[in-house]
């Protein structure tokens, strides 16, 4: 069966395709080729009753499109094994990855829109315009550091983080999750920032040259 062996990938990674580089020419509505690329994704049975949830999260000008094939859908390489991900026994849980990465994306922009105040969280406005981003010095803003399934969730001094927070960052608010809820991509550029960049986690403050060094060096396993 085409749906068990992955070829839901395919039509994922077309969608990603057309809607990237819609948003590098600075349309943030769909045109009519990349609306039938989403049509052909939703209607794939592995997503059923997802539709509305998908949707929603893919069509956003911030929902890290980009890190979907360097995560979800990345083979795992490592010195003496091979995953691929075209294996018919993991499609499931691979849906379910891309369904976690999407709900929780669109919980994260909700809470946002309620109580988030951009120049105190975020840096920027999230009102699908572009800005300026925060001066990022030495980071590259590339989110390789984000492809993690959490970090302790220790707040800045004076700040609690909300119940739902703690457990988005700390990888406990869903089985499938792959990467920060909190890493959103600009505008379908290689640009990837953190929507609460005011008030990340320590371990994200603290995270530096060398760290990211490091992490670049390193082969990421992503698991099944």
């Amino acid at each position: 069966m085409p749906t068990r062996n992955g070829f839901w990938q395919e039509k994922l990674k077309a969608y990603i395709q057309d809607r990237t580089r819609e948003l590098g020419d600075g349309h943030l509505a769909l045109r009519p080729p990349t609306r039938q690329a989403l049509e052909r994704l939703l209607q794939d049975p592995l997503f059923q009753d997802q539709e509305a949830v998908l949707e929603a999260a893919l069509t956003d000008p911030y929902f890290p499109l980009g890190q979907i094939p360097r995560t979800v859908l990345a083979d795992v390489v490592g010195m003496r094994f091979f995953v691929s991900k075209r294996r018919p026994e993991i499609q499931g849980s691979l849906t379910r990855a891309v369904i976690a990465m999407a709900r929780l994306f669109l919980r994260v922009r909700e809470d946002l829109k309620r109580h988030g105040n951009p120049n105190r969280v975020t840096g920027i406005p999230l009102d699908g315009r572009p800005h300026p981003l925060s001066p990022s010095g030495w980071c590259r803003l590339c989110g390789t550091c984000c492809q993690i399934g959490g970090v302790r969730a220790v707040a800045p001094p004076g700040m609690t983080y909300p119940p739902a927070w703690v457990r988005m960052i700390q990888g406990e608010a869903d089985p499938d999750q792959f990467l920060c809820p909190f890493l959103f991509q600009y505008f379908g550029r290689e640009i990837y920032f953190c929507a609460i960049h005011r008030i990340k986690p320590r371990a994200c403050a603290d995270f530096g040259p060398e760290d990211c060094a490091r992490c670049a060096q390193d082969i990421a396993l992503h698991g099944l």
